[in-house]
């Protein structure tokens, strides 16, 4: 049997930011295997354009020796205050911030990487938390960052960042997938979820990649197709649904098409889904397979044996 399946070829969201924190980002992201204005694609590169407001206001010169007020005796001292050091540049692939502060993308003023503090109590991974990629601090711990794919505050959640390169990444749980922004400038792994539940936050689905296994909560494609239907890639399937070879398939008129995630412990339901098909166990064909990340009650609609 063949253990291909679609490539997640680097994907590119475009994401259309609404002023409020993350995410229907805009924020240039591609994926492997497993969001100013912009908008969001299987593939393709987002750009964002964000605005500062400034704020003006008038002036006067500031003494700085004693002055004495009209009408009092009261002698005031009047301080000019140092100018704080500016924030340091760092890479997040190469984290090497001081201690007590991690390298923290963010969008305040364009896509850049800053030095910042690390939370004294941090939200845990995979919790809500109450700042955007779009500040350059947040209350997620050292190697994440506060983040949701589609820019609405219920999706925000500390989100473990990719590690070692852009081109060799890994993420600390295998069974999530690299999703790189800006040209590769960041990336986050995202939640794992579960194909079979409603788990993933709002406005977000789960993303299924059979042949790793790699299940990973993501923006619903904006031309989901069916069950039977073909597909270029797991991303254009609807929710429940993954991409798989048409060998594997009683019939697809493409050379892969969308099946749907059944469970072996329940009454087969894949015939009435997929005509032809049957709950079969899934498929470890991959030499890299990851059983771990598999629950044991999974399987796929696909031909019978």
């Amino acid at each position: 049997m063949p253990s291909r399946e679609p490539r997640i070829a680097l994907c590119s969201l475009v994401i259309a930011v609404i002023a409020c924190g993350p995410e229907n980002p805009g924020q240039t992201a591609t994926t492997e295997a497993p969001g100013a204005t912009t908008t969001t694609s299987a593939s393709g590169a987002a750009t964002t354009t964000s605005s500062t407001p400034t704020t003006s206001a008038a002036s006067s010169d500031v003494p700085t020796g004693p002055s004495t007020l009209s009408g009092s005796t009261d002698t005031q001292d009047f301080v000019m205050m140092p100018d704080l050091p500016s924030p340091v540049a760092c890479d997040p692939w190469n984290d090497t911030c001081p201690r007590g502060q991690k390298c923290k993308p963010n969008d305040e003023d364009g896509w850049q990487a800053l030095c910042a503090d690390i939370d004294d109590d941090p939200a845990g991974i995979g919790e809500a938390c109450e700042s955007s990629e779009l500040a350059s601090f947040d209350d997620c711990p050292d190697g994440s960052m506060c983040f949701g794919f589609n820019r609405g505050p219920d999706s925000l959640r500390c989100t473990p960042m990719c590690e070692g390169t852009p081109d060799a990444w890994s993420c600390a749980d295998v069974c999530s997938g690299c999703i790189k922004y800006e040209d590769g400038l960041f990336g986050v792994c995202p939640v794992r979820c579960s194909p079979l539940a409603d788990d993933c936050p709002a406005g977000l689905r789960c993303v299924t990649y059979v042949f790793e296994p790699r299940f990973f909560c993501f923006l619903p494609s904006q031309s989901a197709f069916g069950a039977g239907e073909p597909c270029p890639d797991s991303f254009s399937c609807e929710a429940g649904t993954t991409c798989l070879p048409a060998n594997m398939l009683p019939s697809c008129a493409g050379e892969f098409c969308c099946t749907p995630v059944c469970d072996l412990t329940q009454p087969d339901p894949c015939d009435a889904a997929y005509p032809g098909t049957i709950c079969a166990a899934w498929p470890t064909v991959n030499p890299d397979f990851h059983a771990e990340c598999l629950p044991p009650e999974q399987g796929l609609c696909m031909a019978a044996p």
